[in-house]
């Protein structure tokens, strides 16, 4: 039976992809099952825009390429991560099925026997007794060798394919700041595609998700300037919520005509 293993070190980038892209994780891991089982099919090693779209949902390539899942080819598209390794073991399945139907076929070619192999020798013991098989005899029926089953390799140094039980589901970062949109303003939020997954992984790069969430749920509770109504605004206006911020500060004239008498 052919199988699609995900390699445990795939699974730990997926989620950092789906950030990048803008899309969910379940995306990108059922993405890439679709892709590898395509290309092990195929019999591809590379696969272009049109083809990733079709597998994805979405145009992911540019976070794909950025966490190690596709590398652009020269010749254009890009070259699966993992792909060849389905290819060397499809190639190899088909010429263990063709010298193996060899051997089924009557009258076929058949394997020779080991040099210095014993000859057949009847059985001791009355005519009544049951003939045994040699051990050439035996290893002269033919059999069929089903290869290996497909697993990936490239992504880790990993040196065997290890079966694991779903993890418990955590909540993502872009769950638990739609549940902060929903707590402040009291209805849900529309995540923005790729627009706000770019926002959002450039803020987790300048501080913990904490103080991010914490500037979030300002930004949704102000008013005037300070106030933010989607991911990408709270990029824009990031430092403009830091806290003791209170926004632009207006100046009046008689703080002008101070600030003149002084100079003068």
């Amino acid at each position: 039976m052919s199988y699609i293993a995900f390699d445990l070190d795939a699974l730990n980038r997926a989620p950092a992809a789906a950030r990048a892209a803008g899309v969910r994780e379940e995306d990108i891991i059922a993405g890439l099952v679709r892709l590898w089982a395509w290309c092990f099919r195929e019999k591809v090693a590379r696969v272009d825009a049109d083809q990733v779209r079709g597998h994805f949902g979405a145009d992911v390539s540019r976070a794909l390429t950025a966490f190690g899942f596709l590398e652009p080819d020269p010749a254009g598209g890009w070259r699966v991560k993992g792909a060849d390794r389905y290819l060397r073991i499809a190639d190899g399945r088909s010429k263990g099925g063709k010298a193996a139907s060899g051997n089924l076929i009557p009258g076929g070619p058949k394997r020779p026997p080991k040099s210095g192999a014993p000859a057949e020798v009847q059985p001791r013991g009355d005519a009544e007794t049951q003939p045994s098989v040699s051990r050439a005899s035996a290893e002269n029926k033919p059999r069929l060798d089903l290869g290996l089953s497909p697993t990936t390799d490239d992504l880790a140094p990993t040196t065997e394919s290890k079966s694991i039980a779903p993890a418990p589901r955590s909540p993502r970062d872009s769950d638990l700041l739609c549940a902060d949109f929903l707590a402040v303003t009291g209805s849900p939020y529309g995540w923005n595609g790729a627009k706000d997954g770019a926002a959002l992984a450039w803020l987790v790069k300048q501080a913990p998700l904490e103080e991010v969430r914490a500037r979030w749920r300002r930004g949704l509770a102000a008013s005037g300037w300070l106030l933010v109504r989607n991911v990408a605004q709270l990029r824009a206006k990031w430092n403009d919520l830091a806290p003791g911020n209170t926004g632009p500060r207006v100046v009046r004239n008689a703080d002008f005509t101070d600030s003149i008498s002084e100079t003068f």
